[in-house]
């Protein structure tokens, strides 16, 4: 890969087909006869004159498998065809006379190198640049894509039409973090239905609901579909979508609530890591690649080498964690990726078992996602040619069901916290502590693992009166870094006491509005970690945003 190589073939009646790299004969294929030129057939070289099926072997589900066109991906130079079959000696020649005395200029392709950002928290809409053959098949606007990112950290968390839109997390280090979406079938369809079998993004689109100091709001709707672009489960008309909200705070901690409309069940989730062209996930991740813990405080450390189970589908880790719901993914990075899950989560390695990894690596790897345009739902990688991924853990945290879908929510990041520092969070969120409200015309709606937000009401607008909270937060039930979103505050600002203290309004407090059609709602940020009673008081400003 990346090297020059002299390529020369050539026939005789008398000899047949002969293969030459670097000078050296390396095939023949001793054939008979005249040669006849395919006058009807243009001359392509450097791209199949017929589309191609795929080697069923290096697919996961060879009955999914389409003729599709394929292109040489380098560059040719010094390109000649004789009128005669040239001598072994002269194609040596020709060979010592043009070899490079440098190596040439290729470069591995690499995921979108990503500026490190303004320094201030927030998203941006963009278009992310891969290389330019691929980039300019998409017949898009200068706004496909979206970049968060946060002040103080150098991380980002990425949304790209190449990933089809779920979110990555992206590390210091330019490690990219990927996920799974709803996974399913049912219906008129081929092989595995999800984002990663739309290859054009057909249905698939993010846009910004909030994007403020206080917080980002990302909305991601794609549809359940085959590669050929069917839609599973359109015997009601209506088929199997997905809507995803993703709730970012400045703290790197996302909330990811998902509602799948259409599939009575579906996986949702496996963190996987993206391997640049020249890359194995070796090179991303530790061996000792998945972390886990539970509310207790007990953690499990699990090496891929060997596998960390019996290897069968769906088993559980060999010395699993009981009631684990935190995980991390041990990049070779200082930030990693953790996740947090509500009880019930079974945490597992890969889900297609051991059946599913090749000798290639340690990890489960496939190059036809990301990036990929051929019309595949699996294909296994054996070689560094192309972007590839590898899936660490296949998560089941528990979904509402109902008749027309499946819903449910986890919290998912970067941190560079081990992770037995990670359970102040879980508890926060799945332990939250009491919250009593005083001051005229509010009243609390309760808290909201969603937006990971206390959520509250405001039932005399612009009346001036100041919320006043009592949060009674305790070792089982911190607070670390609480939200609040104040339904109908109104587009006034807001000024925040804490246990009596003014806080000035920075990288401690941070606050905006949500406008819809009937009012406005105060979103705050409070950057503060306790385990003990505080009280918190807002009251409005005249100045707006």
């Amino acid at each position: 890969m990346t090297k020059w190589s002299h390529i020369a073939g050539t026939f005789s009646e008398d000899k047949g087909m002969t293969i030459y790299i670097d000078g050296k004969a390396v095939a023949n294929l001793p054939v008979r006869g005249r040669f006849t030129p395919a006058d009807d057939v243009d001359l392509q070289i450097g791209r199949n004159h017929k589309k191609t099926r795929m080697n069923p072997k290096t697919l996961v589900r060879p009955e999914v498998n389409f003729a599709t066109s394929y292109s040489f991906d380098g560059i040719l130079d010094e390109l000649k065809i004789y009128d005669r079959a040239v001598s072994a000696e002269e194609i040596e020649q020709s060979y010592r006379k043009n070899a490079p005395k440098a190596a040439p200029a290729l470069k591995w392709r690499k995921l979108p190198e990503l500026p490190k950002g303004s320094g201030k928290f927030g998203a941006t809409y963009c278009r992310l640049k891969f290389y330019p053959e691929w980039d300019n098949v998409w017949r898009i606007g200068n706004h496909p894509d979206i970049v968060v990112n946060f002040d103080g950290n150098p991380y980002q968390m990425v949304f790209w039409r190449g990933t089809n839109y779920n979110m990555n997390l992206v590390t210091e280090n330019g490690k990219w973090v990927a996920d799974q979406s709803a996974e399913g079938g049912g219906g008129d369809v081929i092989g595995c239905c999800e984002h990663m079998s739309d290859k054009q993004c057909r249905y698939t689109y993010v846009r910004l609901v909030e994007n403020h100091d206080a917080r980002v709001v990302v909305h991601w709707r794609y549809a359940v579909c085959d590669v050929r672009y069917k839609i599973a489960n359109m015997g009601d008309g209506w088929g199997a979508w997905a809507d995803e909200y993703y709730y970012i705070y400045p703290d790197g901690v996302a909330v990811r609530a998902f509602k799948v409309h259409g599939l009575g069940g579906c996986s949702i989730t496996e963190p996987a890591s993206l391997n640049n062209p020249g890359e194995r996930a070796e090179d991303n991740l530790h061996v000792e690649a998945a972390i886990t813990a539970n509310m207790q405080g007990q953690i499990g450390r699990h090496s891929y080498d060997p596998w960390p189970n019996d290897g069968s589908v769906a088993a559980p880790f060999d010395n699993a964690v009981p009631n684990a719901n935190i995980s991390v993914v041990n990049f070779k990075s200082k930030s990693k990726p953790f996740y947090i899950y509500e009880p019930g989560t079974r945490i597992i390695p890969y889900g297609g078992g051991l059946r599913e990894v090749r000798d290639y690596s340690k990890f489960p790897t496939w190059n036809h996602w990301p990036v990929g345009q051929a019309p595949s739902d699996g294909r296994y990688a054996f070689a560094t040619d192309r972007v590839s991924s590898s899936a660490v853990t296949s998560p089941e945290p528990p979904m509402n069901r109902t008749e027309s879908g499946v819903a449910g929510r986890f919290i998912m990041g970067l941190t560079n916290k081990p992770i037995e520092k990670l359970s102040p969070i879980a508890r926060s969120w799945l332990q939250t502590p009491q919250i009593r409200v005083s001051g005229r015309g509010f009243e609390s709606e309760g808290y909201s693992r969603n937006q990971r937000a206390f959520v509250l009401k405001a039932n005399r607008p612009d009346s001036g009166a100041p919320l006043n909270l009592e949060i009674a937060a305790t070792q089982e039930s911190p607070i670390v870094n609480p939200a609040f979103v104040v339904k109908n505050w109104g587009r006034v600002g807001t000024q925040l006491q804490v246990d009596g203290r003014r806080i000035k309004r920075g990288k401690d407090f941070r606050f905006g509005h949500y406008h819809k059609l009937d009012g406005s709602d105060l979103i705050v940020w409070i950057q503060r970690e306790t385990t003990k009673p505080t009280t918190i008081s807002l009251s409005s400003v005249s100045v707006t945003e």
